[in-house]
């Protein structure tokens, strides 16, 4: 349970116990952990309150700190993927594969009011129940539908006090001025649109997950192939949700092309364009088919390092430490030496699919080829964190590049087939 030592993380810690203890076949441990992020003086002595209390309570308390060097921009982002990394770092280190977070639904309307003046769209569904973390650790928000005051109110029943962050009245920053002008009325508005738009989301995702596995396929190292008939029966809905999907993990790009590109394109490919271009991806159209795969350009020459991601799509998974490699582009003049019409697909597409595929080789290039550097497929979007709301689908991308499985959501009887 990531516990800062306010009142949502506080309250979290405290019902997770009442609840563990009411359930005697439920042998679980409880591993609390703060995270200072070394910003604050004070936050050190932050993290020494709620490890007394975890004492007090007899609940494990691990402390991690954000000592590397500061960002000068970008602070805010920096600190919540340092956050995430740590807390996934305590999890790991503890066996554990869920980790709880005290996210209430006022953090829900105030995420949807600040997407929401930066435009409409996915981002709509706000905060995902769960969300997972490099495949391996879930993030699970309980509290989603839990208002502040009632957390607090619960606090304050059990005579506990909680910490008051001072930037969480900070008007620097957007959350706490969105805060600050809520109403309540406002505050039922937005999360009625945000379940809305999350319902929305998860359904469309499952059509498209759906139609992924009965008609996408790899069909050559960076080509994907999709039937064009099929395509054209698809739900409008569906067949831009589908495209912006294929875009994004064809191209390597770390968000979705917006709609209104993806719908001109799809226009221009279902019509009289043979070929077009977004989100680093070339879509051609070829008798019966739909092929897309990543440009030719901006691809990066990288030095190999484990756990490297090249190009947003590919993680070096293991690497030799005897000798220095790279991953740059195949390029055409290797690609062009290959000939893929015996398995019926058009040699131009499929060489320039080949071309922006990853060749590892020697620094000075004097080895080029089956190199023993492992390389494995990622999912641009989703190289990190997978929303639940985007489960099915990513599952299905996943499966169609050779991915492993995601690990079952993490709700009731998850473990249990």
């Amino acid at each position: 349970v990531a516990v800062s030592g306010g009142g949502d993380s506080l309250a979290l810690l405290l019902l997770l116990r009442d609840f563990l203890e009411q359930q005697p076949s439920r042998k679980l441990d409880i591993l609390a952990v703060t995270v200072d992020h070394c910003l604050r003086p004070e936050a050190a002595d932050e993290a020494r309150q709620v490890a007394r209390l975890c004492a007090d309570l007899g609940i494990r308390h691990r402390t991690m700190r954000w000592d590397e060097p500061k960002p000068a921009t970008g602070i805010s982002d920096a600190a919540r993927q340092a956050r995430q990394r740590l807390l996934v770092e305590a999890a790991t280190d503890a066996g554990a594969d869920i980790i709880l977070l005290g996210h209430t639904a006022d953090d829900q309307a105030e995420t949807t009011q600040m997407r929401l003046a930066r435009g409409t769209g996915r981002g709509l569904a706000g905060i995902a129940p769960a969300t997972l973390y490099d495949r391996r650790v879930w993030f699970v928000r309980p509290l989603l539908r839990m208002r502040r005051e009632e957390l607090r109110a619960y606090l304050r029943s059990r005579a506990v006090s909680w910490i008051d962050d001072p930037s969480n009245t900070d008007p620097h920053y957007e959350r706490v001025r969105v805060r600050q002008a809520l109403t309540e009325a406002d505050i039922a508005h937005l999360l009625a649109r945000a379940r809305a738009a999350a319902d929305e989301r998860e359904r469309l995702g499952g059509v498209v997950a759906d139609w992924i596995r009965q008609h996408v396929s790899l069909c050559s190292p960076g080509l994907f192939r999709l039937p064009l008939r099929e395509l054209r029966e698809m739900p409008e809905d569906a067949r831009l949700c589908l495209l912006r999907v294929l875009l994004a993990v064809a191209g390597g790009a770390a968000h979705f092309p917006d709609e209104a590109r993806t719908s001109e394109l799809l226009k221009a490919v279902l019509g009289d364009a043979r070929r077009a271009t977004l989100s680093r991806s070339v879509v051609s159209r070829n008798r019966d088919h739909l092929y897309l795969h990543r440009e030719s350009r901006n691809l990066p020459r990288e030095n190999v390092a484990d756990g490297l991601i090249w190009d947003l799509r590919f993680r070096v998974a293991a690497a030799p430490s005897d000798q220095d490699f790279v991953i740059k582009p195949y390029g055409a003049a290797l690609a062009s030496q290959r000939d893929f019409a015996e398995a019926g697909l058009p040699n131009s597409i499929a060489r320039a699919a080949l071309a922006a595929e990853p060749l590892v080789e020697t620094v000075d290039g004097s080895k080029a080829g089956e190199i023993c550097v492992g390389l494995d497929r990622v999912l641009g979007p989703w190289v990190t964190l997978v929303p639940s709301f985007d489960y099915e689908v990513a599952s299905a991308m996943s499966a169609i590049v050779g991915i492993a499985n995601l690990p079952k959501k993490p709700w009731l009887r998850h473990k249990q087939g």
